[in-house]
């Protein structure tokens, strides 16, 4: 609210016209600020105090520069709320902020709920989820079934091997067999050269012993 927005209002409140009511507000800001630049004290109660902040001289530094300057004793206006005022401008507070928080309220009620979109991307993330599970699962089997299918393929070979040697050594036994066979029949006919020999010396002793006689 400027100065005419102030005069209109103080208008309207004691039914006068701006005009009367501008000079009015003029006249009481020309002898607040008088009287505070002489020194005095202008206490409204239930608004405020007028009065004037004394700062001794004191050391100060430059901005710029940063160098040590001197500064001088000085008064500045000063205002202090009374009870009335920080009282009222409370309760308008708290008014303010219980009819901010209504608007809210409403305005959240006719808002659309955004409940839908986190249900629907939760059903979406439980989607992908299951499609993730799923795929494991059958790279899971199909590792096992290639595992398995790996391990049949090794016993057959295995079991192929071991089936297989039996087979060798019985040739092998089958030729040993002959190879005896055959020794037993070459030495038949030595033994029966033997046999021949002694049935010849035994004739020959028998025509000596009647050639003797």
């Amino acid at each position: 609210m400027n100065k005419a927005e102030l005069a209109a209002a103080v208008a309207e409140q004691v039914h006068g016209t701006e005009t009367e009511a501008r000079a009015h507000i003029d006249a009481l800001f020309d002898v607040i600020m008088t009287r505070v630049a002489a020194g005095d004290r202008v206490q409204v109660v239930g608004f405020g105090t007028f009065d004037g902040a004394h700062r001794a001289a004191r050391v100060g530094r430059n901005p710029r520069t940063g160098a040590a300057i001197q500064i001088a004793p000085s008064v500045t206006p000063r205002f202090q709320a009374g009870q009335t005022f920080r009282t009222q401008v409370a309760e308008g507070a708290s008014s303010g902020a219980d009819a901010a928080a209504a608007v809210e309220q409403v305005v959240s009620a006719e808002a659309p709920k955004p409940a839908k979109k986190g249900a629907a991307k939760k059903g979406a993330a439980k989607k992908d989820v299951a499609k993730k599970d799923a795929a494991k699962k059958d790279a899971a089997k199909k590792e096992v079934a290639e595992k398995a299918t790996v391990k049949k393929a090794t016993a057959k070979k295995a079991k192929a091997a071991v089936e297989k040697k039996p087979g060798k050594s019985a040739q092998g036994a089958a030729k040993t067999g002959t190879s005896k066979t055959t020794a037993k029949k070459t030495a038949k006919p030595g033994k029966t050269a033997k046999a021949t020999k002694a049935s010849k010396t035994a004739k020959s002793g028998k025509s000596g012993k009647s050639a003797k006689k």
